[in-house]
């Protein structure tokens, strides 16, 4: 009686082609994303959960700080409702991302960095 290994499940094994890790989307049909995609993600998923963390602590010191300080205004509402929205769709997108290609999900992540980004250097460094 003779035993001969098993194929490779799921794509799993060397290849030959190197490693591609890296890769947003590596082709070895597992649909798994790349490292640069999850850091990507992962990079979006901090800044948009932060923004809308930060854009709750604006909403209530829109509404406290008059109350504490006198002559205090609060932040403004624009940049309460920026950062409560760019912070949501942030959060929206991480949890819808999985029903996107790879293409998308990577712009979907650059474009939250992109967002939030856009958000602190408006409101933050004027």
């Amino acid at each position: 009686m003779t035993t001969r290994p098993l194929p490779a499940v799921n794509g799993g094994g060397d290849d030959g082609r190197g490693d591609r890790s890296a890769d947003l989307a590596p082709n070895d049909g597992s649909g798994q994303p790349g490292r640069g995609l999850r850091a990507l993600e992962l990079t979006a998923g901090l800044a948009g959960g932060g923004l809308l963390l930060l854009g709750v602590v604006l909403l209530l010191l829109q509404f406290v700080a008059p109350q504490l300080i006198d002559g205090a205004d609060g932040p403004g509402w624009p940049a309460v409702l920026a950062h409560l929205l760019v912070g949501g769709a942030g959060e929206a997108g991480r949890g819808l991302r999985s029903r996107f290609p790879t293409w998308a999900r990577a712009l979907l992540a650059g474009l939250t960095v992109l967002a939030v980004l856009a958000v602190l250097v408006l409101f933050w460094w004027r």
